[in-house]
């Protein structure tokens, strides 16, 4: 397993989201505590979906939500680097159009598909 390394310029631990349940359902989830968070691994759009860059174990997966669901995700996406996955999380568009993917990431779980260096280009789909 790759070493963790912050990112060079690392956002002070802010979140702008003025609303407490918001804050209160990503704490409980364990998405965002205290000073390991960070204003760029998440990002809330005000129908209650949501995007955040959560640590697994050997990697970072980039995670699409809502508010109202305390049970899980609706998709996700892997990323080799918290780097990669805050890119990721940052690449979302304010429209969110359907079917948008992130940027960056190897693996799509849902789908099998996998993408060699984060590369489109590369893109081939698990037997």
């Amino acid at each position: 397993m790759p070493e963790f390394e912050p990112p060079e310029n690392p956002m002070p631990p802010v979140f702008e989201i003025e609303s407490p349940p918001a804050i209160h359902h990503l704490e409980s989830l364990g998405y965002i505590s205290g000073g390991d968070f960070h204003a760029q691994d998440v990002r809330l759009w005000s129908d209650g979906r949501y995007v955040v860059a959560k640590r697994l174990l050997f990697h970072w997966t980039v995670l699409e939500c809502h508010l109202d669901d305390d049970t899980g995700y609706d998709d996700r996406w892997c990323c080799e680097t918290l780097a990669i996955a805050r890119t990721a999380v940052q690449s979302f568009p304010d429209d969110w159009p359907v079917g948008f993917e992130p940027v960056g990431w190897h693996h799509h779980p849902r789908t099998a598909r996998r993408r060699d260096g984060g590369d489109p280009s590369n893109e081939e789909i698990d037997p």
